[in-house]
């Protein structure tokens, strides 16, 4: 079943004190299925960044439209765009955005308070996907007293709080030292087996190769949509090095 339908997607920037326009995206097309996982890729400036952003309700397209579970995204009213957000999406970045003041427990529930759910339910949420996380242990610490690898499962844990749709990774293990890059795309990879729908931008074979499918994008288009099928991690990762070589030749 197709969660997330992206058709004909286009964004123009318009540059304020001339009449100069950006075509930052153009013509973008694809389809994502529930409980798929979809790595994004491309060099700086290619267009991801925009495309996450459109996606998540953060701009607005200048032509064509994103569905997600059959809802048209530009047809949220502005003062709707927070509680889908926070409601439909679940968030990944690569800085971890946490709230220092707060511990594990209250980074977590954020969402859900915000949502003024009950404190039962709340509860009843968190105790599994704390256990599931290897976050039992660190309820009660704060950001400051966390690993760089455990600050990124707390912010997996407060993206999967929700129950979302999907969840949306910009550059997940971008802070992240190599043995807790592998941890948490293992993560990742161990959540998208259990049903979750995970869209991540990446600049990182590795990090792509624990996807399912790599979609490669070239100033502002799509170049290549890269299947996994049947290959091991490893023979796929060099499959994504050989595709990234490609695409960064002008002309191929």
């Amino acid at each position: 079943m197709t969660l997330l339908d992206v058709c004909s997607l286009k964004k123009i920037y318009s540059h304020r004190f001339s009449s100069q326009k950006t075509v930052a995206l153009e013509n973008i097309t694809f389809q994502v299925s529930s409980g798929e996982f979809i790595a994004i890729m491309g060099e700086s400036g290619s267009g991801k960044t925009t495309l996450l952003n459109l996606i998540s309700t953060l701009d607005t397209p200048s032509a064509g439209e994103i569905r997600l579970n059959g809802q048209n995204l530009s047809a949220i009213k502005d003062k709707e765009k927070s509680a889908f957000r926070r409601e439909r999406m679940g968030f990944v970045f690569q800085d971890f955005n946490l709230l220092d003041t707060f511990n594990v427990k209250d980074n977590v529930l954020l969402p859900l308070v915000l949502s003024r759910t009950s404190i039962q339910e709340m509860e009843e949420r968190l105790k599994p996907i704390l256990q599931e996380l290897g976050l039992s242990s660190l309820v009660l610490k704060y950001p400051y007293e966390l690993s760089g690898g455990q600050k990124q499962r707390v912010a997996v844990a407060r993206a999967l709080i929700t129950h979302p749709d999907i969840i949306l990774a910009d550059e997940p293990t971008g802070a992240l030292d190599s043995k807790s890059s592998s941890e948490l795309l293992d993560l990742l990879e161990r959540l998208n087996q259990r049903g979750e729908t995970i869209l991540m931008v990446t600049h990182s074979a590795l990090a792509a190769s624990h996807a399912a499918r790599v979609i490669f994008i070239r100033d502002g288009v799509i170049l290549q949509d890269l299947a996994r099928g049947a290959m091991d991690r490893g023979t796929f990762r060099d499959y994504i090095n050989s595709a990234l070589a490609r695409s960064t030749q002008r002309g191929a």
